[in-house]
């Protein structure tokens, strides 16, 4: 879907970044993302195990409506840490392994 990077993306952070943080977030270069609401949103959910974002309730629309809509999206800290490892998702690039759970 994205030739790897998402992938390579999500996989460099640990390494990049000295802080673990609660969630990393995705999102493409021309929308405008509200931090406050975003960071409202996002403080009753769990710090854990956390794919968030819209997804396309039309699937007419969307014939992958496992993902989130391409605008962005976050996961939390440790999905990225199991990102950087996991030998499973070495050999889906397409990010096909993001929709699974």
């Amino acid at each position: 879907m994205d030739s790897g990077k998402t992938y390579t993306y999500f996989s460099s952070l640990p390494n990049i970044l000295p802080t673990k943080y609660d969630y990393v977030m995705k999102a493409d270069d021309d929308v405008y993302i509200r931090l406050n609401p975003l960071a409202k949103s996002v403080e009753p959910l769990p710090r854990v195990d956390l794919y968030y974002g819209f997804v396309i309730p039309c699937n007419s629309q969307n014939p992958y409506s496992e993902y989130m809509s391409g605008m962005g999206y976050l996961i939390s800290w440790d999905l990225v840490e199991w990102i950087s490892t996991s030998n499973i998702l070495k050999l889906d690039l397409r990010i096909s392994w993001l929709g699974n759970g």
